[in-house]
C-alpha cells in the first residue's frame, strides 16, 4: 500500500502535466485493474492495492478534465512513455506484448524491498502470461456465440458472494469482472462508495461527447463467453427441457400442445426424433428404424413443467421447461437386445455371383503390397468417378440386404409404447400444425410405430418443411466435401454451407433480416411488450447461434485394444446404450432435444425472409401482378405455401405408396447380365492375348494392368523420362496347379508371376488425361474415344464379312488407326467397345437389378424422393429411380420388373417437347407456336425454316413434311418422301439444335457434337436464330437480369440464384480466368434455369392437381412416381381407359384451381401421351 500511496502523492503533484500524460495514466491504470482480476488474485493485500489505486486514480481523474477513462484500451508506445518518465523508468510500468499485460510496481519507497519487489515482479510476470492465454481463450469463446443465462445468473451469484477471510462489507459492491478460467473461480469484490461512484458516472457522460471518431472496444458488459464442456451444455440445455418418462405426463403435454394449437392457429410446433435401428446409407425410412425418442418445442411462451401458456416472454418464469423431450419408452427384450446384435454383426448374405467375382480377383491379386495392384485402393485415391465406374467390373458392389431388422422381419421391434398410444391424438391432429426439418424421414420412422389395434400413427397437420423452404430461399447453398454422406437430415451433415440443420441453423445469413423482437410468436400477442420481452427475444435468437457439438464429439469413444488401452479408431455406441445408460443418459436427452427447438427458430426465420422476397412470376398465371409495386406483389412466402408445400405432402405420400416389383423377373435379368458381363470382358482378354501371350492372366478391372497394355512404355516428351515402364511384373493365382522348371519344391506355387508389355510395342497411343500423379489416365471416357460409338467396330466387322471392301469408318474410335485400321482396327474398337460394354452392364446391375430384389415389409420398394436440384427437379435414391436406363437400353427388363399388382394396371403420361414449348410461350416465338400449333414433326420443321435447298425441295413438292395434309386416296408408293428421310443430317442437326440452344450450349460446343469446326457450328447457329429472332432477345433479357439482380426465376416464381453472373474479378489473370469461367457457367444457367424450372413447375403442379383429384380417389387410384416430365399411376385395371382420358386433361391444364387466373392459358397447347398396360415397359 505505501507503493501506491507514493504513486498517488506524485501523480497529484503532476496534474499540470499534458492531457495525453493524463489520459495515458488513466488507461494504465484501467489496463492494472483488468490484470488484476483477470488473473485472478484474491488475497487481501492485492485487493487492497487495487482499492487505494482505484481511489488514488480517481482523485487523480476528478483534476483533470481532458480526457476520459476508458477501460480495456491499449496503451500506444507515447502514452506508456510518458507515464514511464512521470514514474521513473525502468521501475515505473513494466510493459508487456498485450494491453492485459501491463504491471504495476512501484520498487522507489523502501530500498530494502527490492528483493521482496522482485520476486513479486516475477510473479506478475507468471499472472500476466496466465491472463494473457485466458483471454485468448476468451477471444475464441466469444466467436461461439453461446451466452447463457444460467451462465450469467452464476457470475452475477458468484460476484455477490465475499472473498474469503474477508468481513462483508457495508458499502455498496461493485463485482470486479469474473477471471476466465475453466472452474469458475469466484471473482472479488471491490468497495466503492456511493458518492464517488455518481462523480465517476458524471465524468463519464462528460468525457463520452469528446470520445474519438473511432472508439475502442469496449469492455463487454455482460460475463465472458468461454467454450464449455459437453455437461455444462447438458446442465444447461436440460434446464429449459421437460422430460416425459411416463402416460400421466405425455397426457398433460398434449393436453397442453392441443390447446395450444386451438389458441394460436397459425402457430406451429417443431418436432423431432431420433431412430434406432436404420442404416441410413442403405435402407430408406420406409420399413426401417425405430423412434426412440421425440422432441417438441412449441415456442418461448409454452411452458410444459408449469403447464401453462403466457402472453409475453418476461412473464416466463426462471423455471420454465420450454422444450418437452419424450422417451417413447421402446425398450428391447433381452433376447431383442441379442437378435439385433448377432444382426448387425453378421456378414452380408452369401451371394455366389459376387464371391465368383471375388475369386476371380484373387486370381490377379499380387501377394504383396510392392506392386499396388489392387483396383479399389488404386481408383480411389488417384482416379476419376468414371475410372472407378471402369474398375467396378471385377469387383461388382452389392446392397447390403439388411444390418437391422425391418418392420417385416420383426413387427414386435416395432409396438408402440403406452406413451406413443398418448402422442398418437397429438400426432394426428390435423389443428396441431407441425413443421419439421426433412418430414419425410420423420415421418415415415413414425409411421413404422405399431399401435395397439395394429394400425399405424399417420401424421396430420403438416404445416411446413424448413428443408424444402430453405430450398426455395437460397438454391445457391453448396455442400462440403463430405456430401456424398446423407444422414436423417436428408442432406450431408458435413455443415458448411448445406441444406442439414446444423448448417441451416447457424447460418446468420439466414438469421440477418429475421427480426426475433417484433415476432408476435416470441415475445407476446398482449400489444404491452416493453424492453424486457426484446431484450428476452434477443437473448433467445443469440442462443440459438450456439454452435452445436456433433454426436460423434460428446459420444464417440477410443476403441479399446486387446491389450486395455485405448486406440485411434473411435466407436459410437448405439442410441438405445445413449439413452438408457446413466452416464449418457443426460447428455443424450440435452442432445437430441435441441433440435427441435433448432428446426423452431429456423422456420421464424426462413418463413420472414420469404415473405420478404418478391416472385417474379408469368403474367398469364397472375394477371394482377402487372404495374404493382413490390409491398403488395406475391412473395416466395406465397410459392410456398401454395406450390411446394402441398407438393412437399405429395412427395411423402408416393415414398408411402410405393411401387410394385417382379424380383422372379429381376433375378433373371441379373444372370443374364452377369453372363453378358463375363462375355464381354472374355472378347476383351481373347483380343488382347492375340498380342500379348500374357494378357490372358490379366484382370480387365485393374487400372494399373490396363495402363501397362496402353502405355506401357510411355516417354515424357519434355524430359524424356519413362512415365510408364516398358515391362512390369504381376501375380495372378496359380489355378492350374502350375510348378515352374527351377521350382525348388514339387508343391505348386500359390501365385505365379507374368510380365506385362504394350500392346502396340514402339508405338505410343494418344493420352486423354493424367492423374494427379502424372500418370496417363484410363477410365470410361479414354476408353470410349478408343472403341468409338457403341457396335461401329462390330458394324464394320459385318460388312467386311458381307463382303464389303471398304466401309465407312463413321463412329469409329482412335484404336482403329492406332492397330493399323481395317479389320485389325474394326477389331480392337470392337473389343474395347465389349470393355465399355461391361462397365454399363456391371452399372445396371450394381444400381438397379440388385437393389430392386431387396426384401422390404410390403413387398414394395420405396425410394426417397428429394427436392434437391437448383432447378426444382427431383431426384431419388435408396434406389434411384430417376435414372433408369431407357427403354432402348434396358438389355435386362429392368422397367418390365415394374408392374402392377394382381388386378391392377398402370397409367403412365409424359408430356411431349415440355421444354420447347415453354421455351416457344416465354420468348413468344411466333415461328415456334406456329410449328406446334400445325403439329407435325417439329425437327423438321425447324430444319424447314434453317435451310433454304429444303424449302426449295418443299416448294417443287420433291419432300413432304408430313402426310397430313397429303390426300389418302394416293398409294403409298406414290406418295413423295418426307423431310426427315431425305434430309436426316439436316434434321439431326436442328434437333439437336432445338435441344441444344434451349440449355444454353455455345458454338465450341456444338462443333463437337457435329463433328465440324466451330466457325461451320456457328453458321448452323445463325440459321437458327434467324427464324427464331425472339429467342435471341429473350436469352440476353435473362442473361442481363441474372447479371444484374443475380438470379433468374421460373413461371410460378421460384429463383435460381446465380452470384457468378456478374464475374466480378480479381487477383490478377489467374482470378480474371476463374471468374469469366464461373460467369459462363451462371450465364449459360440463366438461359437453361427459367426452362427447366418452368418444366418443373408444371410438373408439380400437374401432380398436385392428380393427387387431389376425387375421381380419380373414388376409382381407387394412386399417383406411384415422377420421372422427368412422365407420371405413374396405378389402379384397378377395370377402370384404366377412364383414368387414362382423366391423367391427360389434368396434365394438360396443370394449373387450372391452383393460381390467379381461372382458366390460365399458355400461347401453347402442352401436349400429353399416355398409356396403359401392365408394366412401365409397355405403358411407354
Amino acid at each position: 500500500m505505501p507503493a501506491f500511496t507514493h504513486v498517488h502523492t506524485s501523480l497529484t503533484g503532476q496534474s499540470h502535466k499534458t492531457s495525453s500524460t493524463a489520459a495515458a495514466l488513466r488507461n494504465v491504470g484501467s489496463l492494472i485493474h483488468v490484470t488484476i482480476q483477470s488473473v485472478g488474485v484474491n488475497t487481501t493485500t492485492t485487493t487492497t492495492t487495487t482499492t487505494t489505486f482505484a481511489s488514488a486514480f480517481a482523485v487523480f481523474s476528478s483534476t483533470t478534465t481532458a480526457s476520459q477513462q476508458l477501460p480495456n484500451k491499449r496503451v500506444s508506445g507515447e502514452e506508456l512513455a510518458a507515464v514511464e518518465n512521470m514514474l521513473g523508468r525502468p521501475n515505473g510500468i513494466r510493459r508487456s506484448s498485450s494491453s492485459f499485460a501491463a504491471t504495476a510496481t512501484a520498487t522507489n519507497i523502501q530500498q530494502q524491498q527490492q528483493q521482496q519487489q522482485q520476486q513479486q515482479n516475477g510473479k506478475n510476470r507468471q499472472d500476466a502470461r496466465k491472463a494473457r492465454a485466458l483471454m485468448r481463450a476468451e477471444k475464441a469463446a466469444a466467436n461461439n456465440n453461446s451466452t447463457k443465462k444460467e451462465q450469467q445468473q452464476q457470475w452475477s451469484s458468484a460476484s455477490s458472494t465475499p472473498p474469503p477471510n474477508r468481513q462483508q462489507p457495508t458499502k455498496q459492491t461493485t463485482p470486479i469482472k469474473p477471471p476466465t478460467s475453466l472452474n469458475k473461480t469466484p471473482a472479488a469484490t471491490t468497495t466503492t462508495d456511493n458518492s464517488s461512484t455518481a462523480q465517476q458516472q458524471r465524468r463519464n457522460a462528460r468525457a463520452q461527447s469528446s470520445q474519438p471518431a473511432t472508439p475502442p472496444k469496449k469492455t463487454p458488459t455482460s460475463p465472458p463467453k468461454q467454450a464449455l464442456s459437453a455437461e455444462e451444455d447438458a446442465k444447461i440445455a436440460l434446464q429449459d427441457t421437460h422430460v416425459v418418462r411416463d402416460v400421466d405426463a405425455a397426457r398433460r403435454a398434449v393436453e397442453l400442445l392441443k390447446r395450444h394449437a386451438r389458441e394460436n392457429e397459425e402457430h406451429a410446433h417443431a418436432i423431432d426424433t431420433e431412430v434406432q435401428s436404420i442404416d441410413v446409407k442403405a435402407d430408406g425410412p420406409c420399413g426401417h428404424g425405430r423412434v426412440i425418442c421425440i422432441s417438441v418445442y412449441a415456442g418461448p411462451l409454452v411452458d410444459f413443467a408449469n403447464n401453462k401458456i403466457y402472453s409475453r416472454l418476461s412473464d416466463v418464469p426462471s423455471d420454465a421447461r420450454r422444450t418437452l423431450w419424450i422417451d417413447t419408452g421402446v425398450v428391447l427384450t433381452e433376447e431383442q437386445q441379442q437378435q439385433q446384435q448377432t444382426t448387425a454383426e453378421m456378414e452380408p448374405p452369401v451371394n455366389p455371383w459376387l464371391e465368383e467375382a471375388k475369386a476371380n480377383e484373387k486370381k490377379k491379386k499380387p501377394k504383396s503390397k510392392k506392386d499396388g495392384d489392387v483396383v479399389s485402393a488404386e481408383t480411389s485415391s488417384a482416379e476419376t468417378a468414371a475410372s472407378e465406374a471402369s474398375d467396378a467390373v471385377s469387383q461388382p458392389t452389392m446392397t447390403v440386404f439388411g444390418k437391422y431388422p425391418s418392420t417385416l422381419e420383426d413387427p414386435d421391434l416395432y409396438k408402440a409404447s403406452d406413451i406413443m398410444e398418448v402422442f398418437q391424438e397429438y400426432l394426428e391432429d390435423d389443428v396441431s400444425q407441425k413443421v419439421w426439418h426433412n418430414y419425410g424421414f420423420d415421418r415415415h420412422v413414425l409411421e413404422n410405430v405399431m399401435l395397439e389395434n395394429g394400425k399405424t400413427v399417420k401424421l396430420a397437420g403438416f404445416h411446413g418443411d424448413t428443408m424444402h423452404m430453405a430450398r426455395l430461399f437460397d438454391t445457391s447453398r453448396r455442400a462440403g466435401a463430405a456430401a456424398a454422406a446423407t444422414g436423417e437430415d436428408g442432406e450431408d451433415s458435413a455443415g458448411g454451407t448445406s441444406y442439414s440443420l446444423e448448417s441451416l441453423s447457424t447460418d446468420r445469413n439466414i438469421f440477418s433480416h429475421y427480426d426475433a423482437e417484433n415476432d408476435l410468436e416470441v415475445v407476446g400477442r398482449t400489444g404491452n411488450e416493453g424492453a424486457e420481452d426484446r431484450e428476452k427475444a434477443r437473448e433467445l435468437l443469440s442462443a440459438a447461434f450456439a454452435k452445436r457439438r456433433s454426436m460423434k464429439e460428446i459420444f464417440s469413444k477410443k476403441k479399446v485394444k486387446k491389450d486395455g488401452t485405448e486406440g485411434k479408431t473411435s466407436v459410437m455406441p448405439e442410441m438405445e446404450e445413449l439413452q438408457t445408460s446413466e452416464e449418457t443418459k443426460d447428455l443424450w436427452v440435452a442432445y437430441s432435444g435441441t433440435d427441435a427447438k433448432a428446426t423452431w427458430m429456423l422456420y421464424r426465420a426462413l418463413r420472414c425472409n420469404l415473405r420478404s422476397v418478391c416472385a417474379r412470376v408469368d403474367k398469364a398465371l397472375y394477371p394482377s401482378e402487372e404495374g404493382r409495386d413490390d409491398s403488395s406483389r406475391r412473395t416466395l412466402w406465397n410459392v410456398y405455401r401454395d406450390f411446394l408445400r402441398p407438393f412437399g405432402e405429395l412427395l411423402t405420400d408416393l415414398e408411402s405408396v410405393g411401387v410394385w416389383v417382379d424380383r422372379d423377373a429381376l433375378k433373371k435379368g441379373e444372370e443374364t447380365a452377369q453372363q453378358a458381363e463375363k462375355d464381354c470382358i472374355q472378347t476383351f482378354v481373347d483380343w488382347a492375348s492375340t498380342y500379348i501371350e500374357n494378357a490372358k492372366y490379366i484382370n480387365p478391372g485393374s487400372v494399373i494392368q490396363l495402363r501397362q497394355l496402353f502405355y506401357a512404355g510411355l516417354v515424357d516428351p519434355k524430359t524424356g523420362k519413362e512415365i510408364v515402364a516398358e515391362s512390369r511384373t504381376f501375380k495372378t493365382e496359380n489355378t492350374e496347379n502350375i510348378i515352374l522348371p527351377d521350382a525348388k519344391t514339387s508343391k505348386p506355387k500359390k501365385y505365379l508371376d507374368f510380365d506385362l508389355t504394350a500392346l502396340l510395342p514402339g508405338k505410343q497411343m494418344t493420352v486423354y488425361g493424367t492423374t494427379p500423379s502424372g500418370l496417363p489416365q484410363v477410365n470410361g471416357p479414354m476408353l470410349r474415344k478408343l472403341a468409338g460409338n457403341p457396335g461401329a467396330g462390330k458394324a464394320y466387322l459385318d460388312a467386311l464379312d458381307a463382303g464389303e471392301s471398304s466401309p465407312p469408318t463413321n463412329g469409329l474410335g482412335d484404336a482403329f488407326s492406332a492397330f493399323g485400321g481395317g479389320r485389325e482396327g474394326a477389331r480392337a474398337c470392337h473389343a474395347i467397345d465389349k470393355m465399355c460394354e461391361a462397365t454399363a452392364i456391371q452399372t445396371q446391375v450394381g444400381t438397379f437389378l440388385q437393389p430392386l430384389q431387396k426384401p422390404t415389409h410390403d413387398e414394395r420398394i420405396h425410394c426417397s424422393l428429394n427436392l434437391n436440384t437448383e432447378t426444382g427437379r427431383l431426384s431419388s435414391r435408396r434406389p434411384n429411380m430417376q435414372n433408369l436406363p431407357a427403354l432402348e437400353k434396358d438389355l435386362f427388363g429392368v422397367r418390365k420388373a415394374i408392374r402392377a399388382e394382381h388386378g391392377n394396371a398402370l397409367v403412365v403420361a409424359d408430356y411431349g417437347q415440355l421444354e420447347l414449348r415453354l421455351l416457344a410461350h416465354l420468348a413468344q416465338c411466333q415461328s415456334m407456336l406456329h410449328a406446334f400449333e400445325v403439329g407435325g414433326d417439329f425437327h423438321s420443321r425447324t430444319a424447314l425454316g434453317m435451310y433454304d435447298h429444303i424449302k426449295e425441295a418443299v416448294s417443287k413438292h420433291e419432300v413432304l413434311l408430313d402426310y397430313s395434309e397429303l390426300d389418302d386416296s394416293i398409294p403409298d408408293g406414290e406418295r413423295p418422301p418426307l423431310i426427315k428421310d431425305v434430309y436426316a443430317s439436316e434434321r439431326r442437326k436442328a434437333k439437336v439444335l432445338n435441344f441444344s440452344i434451349a440449355y444454353g450450349k455455345t458454338e465450341y460446343g456444338l462443333s463437337k457434337d457435329f463433328g465440324v469446326s466451330v466457325e461451320e457450328a456457328k453458321d448452323t447457329v445463325n440459321r437458327w436464330y434467324a427464324d427464331r429472332p425472339e429467342v435471341l432477345a429473350w436469352q440476353e433479357e435473362q442473361r442481363r437480369m441474372a447479371m444484374q439482380d443475380g438470379y433468374v426465376a421460373t413461371m410460378l416464381g421460384r429463383r435460381r440464384n446465380l452470384p457468378n453472373a456478374a464475374g466480378r474479378a480479381g487477383g490478377g489473370s489467374g482470378g480474371r480466368r476463374m471468374y469469366n469461367k464461373l460467369q459462363g457457367g451462371a450465364l449459360r444457367a440463366a438461359i437453361n434455369s427459367p426452362i427447366q424450372g418452368s418444366a418443373a413447375d408444371v410438373a408439380m403442379c400437374a401432380m398436385i392437381r392428380i393427387h387431389g383429384s376425387e375421381e380419380l380417389r373414388r376409382l381407387g387410384w394412386k399417383l406411384l412416381l415422377q420421372v422427368h416430365d412422365e407420371v405413374i399411376l396405378e389402379g384397378p385395371e377395370s377402370s384404366s381407359q377412364e383414368v387414362l382420358e382423366l391423367t391427360r386433361q389434368l396434365m394438360e391444364s396443370p394449373f387450372d384451381g391452383l393460381v390467379e387466373a381461372d382458366h390460365p392459358a399458355l400461347s401453347v397447347a402442352l401436349s400429353v401421351d399416355a398409356k396403359t398396360d401392365l408394366t412401365w415397359y409397355d405403358a411407354k
